[in-house]
């Protein structure tokens, strides 16, 4: 599964961070959600034995040594794997904190996290990144290796394809690295096996130990292009969609530090201070019905208690004068079409008549400090979308990990031909992998696209950036 030096390279970092073999807490510590007062904290025992039940202490601290923590004691029961997942609370805002588990006689490494500032202090500037499509047979996460180098981000983002369901035979068509299982995940044995490829990756754990992660799921935590009915990806010889879909979610809570258990909540906020509220949609499985290349008024994409609860966020927002307003949405949310022709009916164009409901309410409400960000499509965008009443909507999209999309010279040509007949594409490179990174400050926003080199093997080379700015209502500027 893994390369002689890659593997020496995981053994010393998990004897470094902990001091012991990489046993009982194989997988490491994950914290996410945090807010102004409390954060979920994660990890995993993995046991000699097969106990029942486990009888683990965790810890939380403002400092490293633990001298002043706040413990207690929870379960880590077979029927999850032996996962453990705290909702500690009465937290400190803006506030970092270590954190670690104690279980069958060994701690776990140790964890950093951040509480979220108060929801009206005066928070003067904000920094993120922001993470989609890692998939693990595509190549190293190499983007998670340089996010682990810097020393003032505030908080990852996940925008989701955190996992790929495929085996190892089918896509992408070039394999870096083999997952388990060997075949298509569509049991609940076959996710969980999975994650676990993913977690043991270096990487990806140091960087869920450095810091508190913001998670959605999109499609291929389950099945490629996924509706709340079914999947493209989904055949009926692999049994009810129900099924696989409650087999795939039920991996997902034991693994990623979200902060709820129902498939109808992954829509949540977060509010940094008085300068930025995070709306996270669910635009894959909550309401979405099955994609259409028409304009139907009857499809939906986010479902209908999902956009009253969206338009009642924005109101509130509104309300508290939020300097800026981020909806984060799966899928691209800008048009990109030939005459009516839907180029790709799985984002927001396969639902036209939802995204026109959204920018009018937009217009209604005079919102002029909207801007969403995107993942899903393997690249990376600066987009203008435009309300009828002509307030400016800037959508930002992140490059994949390492899922790939064209290669450069078509990529370069593609870029090209977009550009030239869609103006709103302000920004667009179809080839590099990497990350996005956004600083918020109240008036204007930072954007910076970090490219590798190659994700082909273990290098952490960024071979180019490029930096964007915005500010309220206006264009997108060099």
């Amino acid at each position: 599964m893994f390369s002689g030096n890659y593997l020496i390279l995981l053994i010393l970092l998990s004897l470094k961070v902990c001091g012991q073999k990489p046993s009982t807490f194989y997988f490491g510590v994950a914290s996410g959600d945090a807010t102004d007062s409390s954060v979920i904290i994660w990890s995993k025992i993995v046991p000699d034995t097969n106990y029942d039940t486990i009888a683990v202490k965790w810890q939380i601290s403002k400092d490293s040594a633990f001298n002043n923590s706040v413990e207690g004691k929870a379960f880590a029961l077979k029927e999850t794997k032996y996962s453990v997942k705290i909702s500690v609370s009465g937290l400190e805002a803006n506030s970092v904190y270590y954190y670690r588990f104690f279980g069958l006689g060994k701690y776990s490494p140790v964890g950093k996290t951040k509480t979220l500032p108060s929801k009206n202090q005066d928070v003067k500037e904000y920094k993120a990144v922001f993470f989609t499509g890692s998939n693990y047979n595509a190549g190293f996460f190499n983007a998670y290796a340089v996010v682990n180098q810097f020393k003032d981000i505030d908080a990852v983002f996940h925008l989701g394809d955190y996992i790929y369901e495929y085996g190892n035979d089918s896509y992408p068509h070039k394999k870096i690295r083999k997952v388990k299982p060997d075949k298509e995940c569509i049991s609940y044995e076959d996710y969980n096996e999975r994650y676990e490829t993913y977690r043991l990756d270096a990487d990806l754990r140091l960087c869920h130990a450095n810091y508190c992660w913001y998670v959605m799921w999109d499609d291929h935590e389950i099945a490629d292009n996924s509706w709340k009915g079914g999947a493209v990806n989904h055949q009926k010889n692999e049994g009810k969609w129900s099924v696989r879909e409650n087999n795939a979610l039920r991996a997902y809570w034991e693994w990623v530090p979200v902060s709820f258990n129902d498939k109808n909540r992954e829509y949540r906020y977060f509010d940094v201070g008085n300068l930025v509220k995070f709306i996270l949609l669910d635009t894959r499985l909550t309401g979405r019905d099955k994609q259409t290349n028409k304009n139907d008024s009857s499809k939906s994409l986010l479902g209908n208690d999902q956009r009253q609860w969206l338009y009642s966020q924005l109101i509130q927002a509104k309300t508290d004068s939020v300097k800026w307003i981020v909806i984060m949405s799966q899928v691209m949310f800008a048009p990109l079409r030939i005459g009516k022709k839907v180029l790709n009916n799985d984002q927001w164009d396969g639902y036209e008549y939802e995204r026109e409901k959204l920018l009018d309410f937009i217009d209604s409400i005079k919102l002029t400090n909207i801007v969403i960000l995107s993942g899903d499509i393997h690249s990376s965008w600066a987009n203008i979308v435009k309300t009828p009443g002509g307030i400016t909507v800037p959508e930002f999209i992140t490059p994949s990990v390492t899922s790939p999309s064209v290669g450069r010279i078509p990529g370069k040509i593609s870029n090209l031909a977009i550009k030239t007949f869609w103006n709103d594409v302000k920004y667009l490179n179809l080839w590099r992998r990497g990350f996005m990174q956004i600083t918020f400050s109240p008036d204007t926003l930072f954007v910076k696209w970090y490219y590798l080199k190659t994700v082909k093997e273990h290098d952490t080379t960024i071979i180019k950036t490029v930096e964007r700015k915005y500010m309220k209502n206006g264009k997108i500027m060099r």
